[in-house]
């Protein structure tokens, strides 16, 4: 069943909106208006996120987050896989020119392994731990969490694991 929209305008209280979904050719109602945020001391409006219409309180970039990573990347440019040389008998790491001591996990390999990313110099370092993988794997991960301005002043923060390969 097809509805006009200037009936269903008439019939509805202010509060409504509407809109046509195109892809089925029919009118729906929408029943989501600006939500206003009430306080004791203050009244905060919220407004809609331009690319998908959600509620969000103003920010600088007037995004919802979901929207803002989607159109921004602030992981570009950042290595995620990498090669760490291991000495197969003593099973040191290399740090150019010698080999280093280190256990796994342990803050000196954490540090070699930072050491070795290139692009963090462009984003705030807030976090780095490493992730569990199997001892006979070969492969070490760490999860960074880094954070960077983008669009005014607004400040996006993400959390991605780094690969490395012992050779």
């Amino acid at each position: 069943m097809l509805l006009d929209i200037d009936e269903v305008n008439q019939d509805l209280p202010p509060v409504f909106e509407d809109f046509t979904n195109e892809d089925a050719g029919t009118t729906e109602l929408n029943t989501n208006t600006i939500p206003t945020k009430t306080s004791k001391d203050s009244e905060m409006n919220f407004i809609l996120c331009p690319m998908c219409q959600t509620p969000i309180a103003p920010n600088p970039s007037n995004l919802c987050v979901k929207c803002l990573n989607s159109q921004v990347d602030i992981s570009e440019g950042i290595t995620k896989q990498l090669v760490i040389f291991q000495c197969r008998q003593c099973e040191r790491y290399f740090k150019n020119p010698q080999y280093i001591e280190a256990q796994l996990e342990s803050p000196q390999l954490l540090e070699l392994c930072l050491k070795k990313i290139r692009g963090l110099g462009k984003v705030n370092l807030v976090d780095a731990k490493f992730l569990w993988t199997e001892p006979h794997s070969k492969r070490l991960r760490v999860e960074l969490t880094i954070q960077k301005e983008v669009f005014n002043g607004a400040i996006l923060q993400k959390k991605f694991p780094v690969e490395y390969i012992l050779e």
